[in-house]
């Protein structure tokens, strides 16, 4: 199956982390996949197209994954989409993408740092793999890259959709370069607040969890069993559907 990785790219004031930013986006640029799509703001656009030779589309503000959504909409049927955070790769495990079931289910995967799994892997996913018609509606509410509470706003969200939540984390790494945490952006915050959704990776008997806590420790309500997504129609306009 075709596979389209849709980087993020921007300028960190510390020069320690934008090291870690383009070395992330380096050894993504050198996957073998079938297109790399880099997405910028505006405002770093002349520097991104001078130093990488990359397919970009900018953005006239943060990162949210509503741009990513509605570049992903446009790829052809039965693509793979993936992203992640700007300052995380992944390695040659993405190739076992591919052998996944992905109709109707969102990956959302826990970073590795040095080599090791992140301490509470159900609470924390720095990467994401859907299937281009599996897309998700546009969300009313703005969900920013490298936020704080992010993945799990997002995992709200998309389990209130009907989406099956997934976290093979052992089948595909992703790896994480900013893990000392000796820099921390202000602009990683405010934080997003619960309700919040949550992403455990398979047990022993490959058995997946996910779940909606609306308070810390507190489960939510059922999950529902209809599914919203956003298509392309013939005249090239989006719309919401059911399925």
């Amino acid at each position: 199956m075709r596979i389209v990785l849709f980087c993020n790219w921007y300028k960190c004031s510390d020069a320690k982390h934008q090291e870690e930013i383009d070395l992330a986006l380096e050894k993504n640029l050198g996957l073998d996949v079938d297109r790399v799509v880099t997405v910028v703001q505006d405002k770093d656009f002349e520097e991104l197209h001078e130093r990488w030779d990359t397919h970009i589309e900018i953005v006239k503000h943060r990162h949210t994954f509503n741009d990513i959504f509605e570049l992903a909409v446009k790829e052809p049927r039965e693509t793979i989409c993936c992203t992640a955070n700007a300052d995380v790769y992944w390695d040659k495990t993405i190739e076992n993408i591919s052998k996944l079931d992905l109709w109707g289910k969102f990956l959302c995967l826990t970073r590795h740092n040095n080599g090791v799994l992140n301490l509470q892997p159900q609470g924390s996913q720095d990467s994401w793999v859907w299937l281009s018609q599996c897309t998700p509606r546009t969300f009313s509410e703005t969900l920013e890259l490298g936020r704080y509470g992010v993945d799990g706003k997002l995992n709200f969200h998309l389990l209130s959709d009907g989406y099956a939540l997934e976290n093979p984390c052992n089948t595909v790494h992703v790896h994480h370069l900013h893990a000392e945490g000796k820099f921390d952006s202000p602009h990683r915050f405010p934080a997003y607040e619960y309700p919040l959704g949550f992403v455990a990776p398979p047990n022993r008997r490959g058995q997946n969890k996910a779940w909606i806590e609306n308070v810390p420790g507190e489960r939510g309500d059922r999950l529902p069993t209809v599914r919203t997504r956003q298509v392309v129609g013939a005249d090239g306009k989006l719309s919401i559907e059911s399925w």
